[in-house]
């Protein structure tokens, strides 16, 4: 059947899953669990990027933090800067790692790439300067702390 037809089309861009229109709600929460659980077990995140919407694989240890600027999330990485049009609070997932701790409401840092914290600020390794804010303050330090002693066995 013609359906059948854009099912076998589809292949092509390796779908995560499928959706069935009389039950979307259901099955796209679903799917998007499934996918969070993915990345994080590949210890990545994906996004489309670009005009040409490629799609973009980001290791954990690739990203130094992440910055929502308006209707866009920013990812700082070692080497270049992708922008997706999201919110911040579509990579809330991250923090339930080890790496990653909220600094403000506009910040997410990846501690892998934390150089020291001084006073109210995290210094990432390239020293940009991140602020955290009283509301994150005790959550930066203890996620810091508990990723320190984790990385450096001071268990």
């Amino acid at each position: 059947s013609n359906e059948e037809q854009l099912i076998c089309e589809s292949m092509e861009f390796r779908p995560f899953g499928f959706v069935r229109k009389r039950l979307l709600d259901e099955e796209i929460k679903t799917i998007i669990k499934r996918w969070c659980q993915r990345c994080r077990e590949k210890q990545m995140i994906s996004f489309r990027w670009g005009q040409d919407k490629e799609e973009i694989y980001l290791k954990f240890d690739e990203i130094m933090y992440i910055k929502a600027q308006g209707h866009y999330v920013v990812f700082y990485t070692k080497n270049r800067v992708y922008e997706e049009r999201a919110t911040i609070s579509k990579y809330d997932y991250l923090l339930e790692t080890k790496e990653f701790a909220k600094c403000n409401r506009s910040y997410i840092c990846n501690l892998m790439n934390v150089f020291t914290i001084i006073d109210d600020n995290v210094v990432m390794n390239n020293r940009d300067k991140i602020a955290i804010s009283r509301g994150c303050r005790e959550g930066v330090w203890k996620k810091y702390n508990d990723y320190m002693r984790y990385e450096y066995g001071r268990e």
